[in-house]
């Protein structure tokens, strides 16, 4: 689900700060370069998120992005599916 928010003025108003990102239910507090680097090769196997996981990142275009790192929208559904949002739905930001 790619939101209408830049990294150029996310990051204006983060001025270094730490965030929380609020969608519906669910919270994000860092946001990741590409989608596999939401698997911490540190951690157990057991302790690891993986797939089906949420997760923040600015894509190419420098949007803000929320993704299911690996689901597939034939089968079990997108962000915006799983996480029940739709088109205009609000993204809250926390700077903290």
């Amino acid at each position: 689900m790619i939101t209408n928010i830049q990294k150029s003025l996310f990051e204006a108003y983060r001025n270094g700060r730490k965030f929380e990102i609020n969608a519906r239910n669910r919270k994000i507090n860092q946001i990741h370069n590409r989608y596999s680097d939401i698997i911490n090769f540190d951690l157990g196997k057991n302790q690891r998120k993986g797939p089906g996981d949420l997760l923040a990142l600015f894509n190419s275009s420098d949007y803000l992005e929320l993704a299911i790192y690996k689901s597939d929208l034939n089968t079990v559904g997108g962000a915006s599916s799983l996480l029940g949002l739709d088109y205009r739905d609000t993204i809250i930001i926390n700077f903290l």
